[in-house]
């Protein structure tokens, strides 16, 4: 098993249904979103399905950005697009409102893929099968992750490939070691679904490396083999744009910075994006949604503040600690100080972890009631998941 994880040999089935009935409708979810979004009512929509269409004629996009005024994606990875331009290829038929739903529902199955990487992942991590499935309920029931996963946008590629880092990383044991050239293949394959993975991928190789579940030498041969893997894309953008990532053309492109006396405006708008704020970023929820979010932060965040000795000695806990921090610096670094972009969805690479960690911190207050209690109030959160689900699907 390249995860570590056999689910049909570990698992009741009762715990196998459920994870698949959560899955099932995170999928029914995303899907009604992906008819239900007007086209192009997206962050940057317009300009993936361009990309996507200069694939399909087998050439690789160049910025030209502003006399080609959807160009601007141009400077990013391959791998995600490669799939949309082989469905424009054989629906030339089809009429353009149904070939970017088909392009949509790429987004949704990575998304399922997250969901499903996850649950592997949880088992690993939680000794009951039951409490495995929990994050993955709390990631299923973010509006922002259904969102993404119903328009074009390589982010959801970006997600998936977050979570495979995270669900590798988390898998290895001495029956399923650490075998270099596959991690190595992993990191070029998620580096060119989007450099944002790059921090995630740094927290994996450190928690291998501290654990002795790779050497240096190891490690060296991985990077070896994910630049093999990924270096041709950044060296083609180093020859074209003069920097391998293209951020002389980024800050082009969007060269406002947010002065900081919108620290605080900008702080709300992460917020809101991070659990949903829709089209242009012009369509923010009810305030009951962004209430009962920011319910279940506070009482997560502060279950680790009262509990942290207790919960970061947890298997993997500092590496997914690792991981989801850096991937909010960099996500505040380049919305902040790069461009004006107070866009959460950015660390969504990282999501596998943030699922992880909300559930320890809800977890860490079951103590608090007693044994007859305690499934009730973990029932009780169905209450603000159901509020956000359906204010996320009423608002998009």
């Amino acid at each position: 098993m390249p995860f570590g994880v056999d689910a049909r040999r570990l698992l009741p089935r009762s715990a196998r249904g459920r994870a698949a009935c959560v899955v099932a409708a995170f999928a029914v979810l995303s899907t009604s979103m992906a008819f239900r979004i007007g086209p192009g009512n997206a962050p940057d929509e317009r300009a993936h399905v361009e990309y996507m269409l200069s694939l399909s004629r087998n050439m690789m996009p160049v910025w030209n950005w502003p006399a080609e005024p959807y160009s601007y994606e141009a400077i990013q990875p391959p791998l995600y697009y490669l799939p949309g331009s082989l469905v424009l290829r054989v629906t030339p038929s089809w009429s353009p409102r149904a070939r970017l739903r088909a392009l949509r529902l790429i987004s949704a199955a990575l998304h399922v893929g997250v969901l499903l990487l996850l649950w592997l992942m949880s088992l690993r991590l939680y000794k009951d099968p039951y409490a495995a499935l929990a994050p993955v309920c709390a990631l299923a029931c973010l509006p922002m992750f259904s969102f993404i996963g119903a328009t074009v946008t390589n982010d959801a590629a970006a997600n998936l490939a977050g979570a495979g880092l995270l669900a590798f990383t988390v898998t290895r044991d001495a029956e399923h070691p650490t075998v270099p050239w596959r991690f190595g293949l992993l990191v070029g394959a998620a580096l060119l679904c989007k450099f944002t993975v790059e921090g995630v991928a740094l927290a994996c190789a450190a928690s291998l490396w501290l654990e002795k579940k790779v050497s240096t030498k190891g490690l060296l041969a991985a990077a070896g083999v994910a630049l093999v893997a990924c270096g041709w894309l950044y060296a083609r953008n180093y020859r074209i744009y003069g920097d391998p990532i293209g951020f002389s053309r980024m800050d082009r492109f969007d060269p406002n910075r947010y002065p900081w006396s919108q620290t605080g405006r900008w702080a709300l708008l992460y917020f809101q994006s991070f659990w949903g704020r829709f089209g242009q970023m012009t369509q923010p929820m009810p305030p009951a949604a962004y209430g009962a979010a920011m319910a279940v932060s506070f009482i997560a965040a502060f279950g680790w503040l009262r509990n942290w000795r207790e919960l970061v000695v947890l298997p993997h806990r500092p590496m997914l600690l690792a991981a989801y921090g850096i991937a909010l610096a960099q996500n505040v670094y380049h919305g902040f100080f790069l461009s004006y972009q107070p866009q959460a969805r950015y660390s969504f690479v990282a999501l596998a972890a943030w699922s992880v960690l909300l559930w320890d911190g809800l977890s860490a207050w079951k103590r608090e009631f007693a044994p007859r209690k305690a499934g009730a109030a973990r029932w009780s959160l169905a209450v603000p998941a159901g509020i956000l689900v359906v204010c996320g699907w009423f608002s998009v």
